[in-house]
């Protein structure tokens, strides 16, 4: 999962960015404090969940929403500030989610199950028929040897593999 934090506040940038390496330790996780660098990132970067506290110094929170919805229609925007208030204003866009700072491990995974646009997985099947998975979608190679290759690169774990693996020969055919 690839989230971004956009707040004013260091501390509150890196108190969540804690509990979110806690929740996804193999997920990537930006902290940000300044808008222009915030919304050039979403706009180069795929981004799953973007974390937009409400009170910024450049703008408002629930402003960014508005543009972020135009930017980019599928991202989930969780509303995370220290005003409660705001919540209904920020249910109007439909965002994700809304919490209250400070923000505990549960409220966040809470808020990650409930999702608008669940975040889809890339998914290796090893048991039974070996298959591909993007969620819950197969995912289909062009050519069988394709898969065969993917197969192995996935046996090998991310070992260096060379090149003359394609002209080894099982049973008199060329692999």
């Amino acid at each position: 999962m690839q989230t971004i934090i956009i707040d004013d506040e260091t501390f509150a940038v890196n108190a969540l960015l804690r509990i979110l390496k806690k929740v996804d330790p193999e997920g990537i996780h930006i902290g940000m404090r300044k808008v222009d660098d915030f919304l050039a990132y979403i706009q180069n970067h795929p981004v799953d969940i973007a974390f937009v506290d409400v009170d910024l110094y450049e703008t408002n929170g629930i402003e960014l929403t508005r543009q972020l919805a135009e930017i980019a229609p599928k991202l989930n925007v969780i509303i995370y500030t220290g005003h409660p208030q705001y919540k209904y204003e920020a249910m109007d866009l439909y965002v994700s989610g809304y919490l209250v700072k400070p923000v505990n491990q549960e409220e966040l995974c809470t808020a990650l199950a409930h999702l608008r646009y669940p975040v889809k997985t890339l998914r290796v099947q090893c048991f039974g028929n070996f298959g591909v998975f993007y969620g819950d979608e197969p995912v289909l190679f062009q050519k069988p040897k394709l898969l065969e290759l993917f197969a192995y690169l996935v046996f090998q774990r991310g070992v260096a593999v060379s090149i003359l693996w394609g002209l080894c020969t099982v049973g008199g055919e060329y692999c």
